[in-house]
């Protein structure tokens, strides 16, 4: 799928693509939730979905950090077009907008609900845990991949992709997500975007 996209930098387990195993970088939420705003009001090009990814893949950096991304295979990375675009977001980005950090807990790989959230209300996010890092893990190891996760956004409070997982899932979560410190909240606690 052609992509422009945002997202945070880390490992919640191995580290097959750099940085270290079991181990996230401090986020940036404001700047790279606004670079993914900017992408949206930038692009022309009808062909890119432009949203967040969850976190993922090194390298390790002491300094807050995400990556901007065009995909999604070779053919795409060699666009001039798309590569401008994500040029002069950087540029463009500004250092702190004032909004609430959110993590992310739930959902795919390409955090549709959360890119949704940020472009229509006034939050930003840092790191996201998708569904399928949680798999077939303990109680224990998913507390400790939220506290990181929150930890390393600067936050203590988390927004829940409910629609996608099951009701006793979405149950564990929350407790899981309580019992380290985190308040999961609704996504009509924050105000709209101007214009939405």
């Amino acid at each position: 799928m052609p992509a422009l996209t945002v997202h945070p930098i880390g490992n919640y387990n191995g580290s097959d693509l750099g940085g270290r195993p079991n181990t996230l970088v401090k986020a940036c939420p404001s700047m790279m939730t606004d670079a993914l705003r900017l992408i949206k009001s930038k692009c022309s090009l009808d062909e890119f979905n432009v949203c967040f990814e969850a976190t993922h893949h090194g390298p390790y950096l002491e300094t807050p950090a995400f990556f901007l991304e065009i995909g999604s295979d070779e053919r795409h990375w060699k666009r001039d077009d798309a590569a401008e675009l994500q040029a002069s977001v950087l540029r463009d980005v500004p250092d702190s907008n004032g909004y609430p950090v959110l993590i992310g807990l739930g959902g795919g790989h390409y955090a549709p609900r959360f890119t949704e959230l940020a472009l229509s209300r006034k939050v930003n996010f840092g790191h996201m845990l998708p569904n399928y890092q949680t798999e077939g893990r303990s109680d224990e190891e998913i507390a400790t991949m939220i506290r990181n996760a929150a930890e390393c956004s600067g936050t203590k409070v988390a927004f829940l992709h409910r629609k996608s997982m099951n009701g006793p899932s979405a149950a564990r979560l929350t407790s899981l997500a309580e019992s380290v410190g985190c308040e999961v909240i609704k996504s009509d606690c924050f105000e709209p975007l101007d214009g939405n």
